[in-house]
């Protein structure tokens, strides 16, 4: 992301995070910290689009108790549960966004930049 935003481009129209887990949450922050109203320089245009893969987690960030079929299983990695539920959160929470959550399957975070 830093890469992106040095080499100047063109503000891009969609985001697409599909990485390290524990890592969304930095993406997130760096997308919005490098698209900010009035720069010369963004990263994410007004309007742009950020989509967030595997936001659910096969339903652990919802539930993550043993009634959970998934909950004994590779996927139930806790501490990239905790930091998709932290994303969840600051999707939803941040001014600067309209967010959108599609529950199939691992689910699909989306959420459109405002200014």
């Amino acid at each position: 992301i830093k890469t992106l935003h040095a080499r100047g481009l063109p503000p891009f129209a969609l985001v697409v995070v599909d990485a390290d887990k524990t890592s969304y949450i930095t993406y997130l922050e760096l997308i919005l910290s490098f698209s900010e109203p009035g720069s010369t320089n963004c990263l994410l245009r007004p309007g742009g689009v950020i989509i967030a893969d595997n936001i659910l987690r096969r339903g652990l960030v919802a539930d993550h108790s043993q009634a959970n079929p998934y909950n004994n299983t590779n996927t139930n990695r806790g501490k990239d549960r905790e930091v998709i539920d932290e994303i969840n959160k600051k999707m939803k929470s941040d001014k600067r966004l309209d967010d959108l959550l599609l529950p199939v399957f691992d689910g699909l975070g989306m959420a459109r930049l405002v200014d």
